[in-house]
């Protein structure tokens, strides 16, 4: 067996495994070549996989014991983490990212959504913010508030041909010495041209080297085909500060957090149907990985307002305990069917 060597970085908020090995143009070995997935016919690899990462812990148990008749790769929890495995090797392929190395990272919330289409050029990367007060400095004004400064870098890279869009801007805040929420939120918006993109955001504040907060989103689309399309779903709550949106004001939810029998408030575009076309909406609320409980869907039949119909919906958690969800949006008309998905957190109000 060739030498295997397995690594985890942290990418995108998760631990992604990327495994390695020897081959027969650069040495047998060296673990020079990443691989989709670990070999299962080194069950000790798996197990010093697990060891780095405790979700393994049951597949490499099933590689390292399992005597049956069937293929180990068809076994339901190899299978489930050959699978993650292959998503984090296409992760390691498709993502150009230089990381920063942040000595003190800051307990920041940075959510992006792609916006917009071709058709009217309206394509953008939303980004918006929460930064804990407690996290940076601040300085005394006259009136007794404080005033505090960061600075952002966004780069946006398109994966087809390699184009690349920087924006460097700068956001001050006057506030109470302890903002009731104790959160410095906002948001701002990256014109972007029509494709898939990675969109990497950098915090810092000037004078405190170490600190900071990056996130990194791939797959970011902005759409440019004539057919029925969906925007991101930008998520909101009520009395959050206002996104000043296409039609009108929105309370996006910078902190990405809803509490219990709260109401999420959803805004997203459907592009594609002419006025008066009729479509349907399925909103879908599931638990993620490792979480009880069933799905919640509701399912509602639309009309379209234009080539550009902006949609507001209430979407009520009344029925979920605290946890982790994945929402789901699907627009159906015609045959053509369009899907976008947003992570939520409901937490237990203080």
């Amino acid at each position: 067996m060739a030498r295997t060597e397995t690594w985890a970085y942290w990418i995108e908020g998760t631990w992604r495994i990327f495994s390695f090995r020897g081959s027969d143009a650069l040495g047998r070995h060296a673990a020079t070549t990443l691989t989709s997935y670990m070999p299962l016919l080194n069950p000790q690899a798996w197990l010093a996989m697990a060891s780095i990462l405790p979700r393994y812990q049951a597949a490499a148990n099933q590689v390292t014991n399992y005597t049956g008749w069937q293929p180990k790769g068809c076994l339901g929890r190899i299978k489930a983490a050959i699978d993650r495995q292959r998503e984090d090797a296409a992760v390691a392929i498709d993502t150009d990212s230089d990381t920063p190395a942040i000595e003190e990272p800051w307990n920041a919330t940075l959510r992006l959504f792609g916006l917009g289409d071709a058709r009217d050029r309206s394509g953008r990367a939303l980004v918006t913010f929460a930064i804990p007060t407690d996290q940076v400095r601040g300085e005394p004004v006259a009136d007794g508030r404080q005033l505090w400064w960061l600075d952002f870098r966004l780069t946006a890279y398109r994966v087809s041909d390699g184009m690349r869009v920087d924006l460097d801007t700068a956001r001050t805040f006057v506030a109470p010495s302890a903002p009731a929420n104790g959160q410095l939120t906002g948001w701002f918006e990256l014109p972007l041209e029509p494709g898939t993109w990675q969109v990497a955001v950098r915090v810092k504040q000037r004078g405190n080297a170490a600190g900071g907060a990056y996130a990194l989103r791939r797959g970011l689309v902005v759409d440019g085909t004539p057919e029925l399309a969906l925007s991101d779903v930008v998520t909101g709550r009520e009395g959050a500060s206002p996104w000043l949106a296409p039609d009108g004001p929105f309370p996006v939810n910078a902190l990405g957090t809803w509490p219990v029998g709260g109401e999420v408030d959803l805004w997203f575009e459907v592009r594609g149907l002419d006025a008066g076309d009729s479509y349907r909406t399925t909103m879908t609320v599931r638990p993620t990985e490792g979480r009880r409980g069933r799905d919640v869907t509701i399912t509602t039949d639309d009309r379209a307002s234009g080539s550009i119909t902006r949609v507001r919906k209430l979407l009520g958690l009344q029925r979920l305990e605290a946890g982790e969800y994945e929402l789901t949006v699907t627009v159906e008309a015609d045959g053509q069917r369009a899907t976008r998905s947003q992570r939520i957190l409901v937490v237990e109000a203080p």
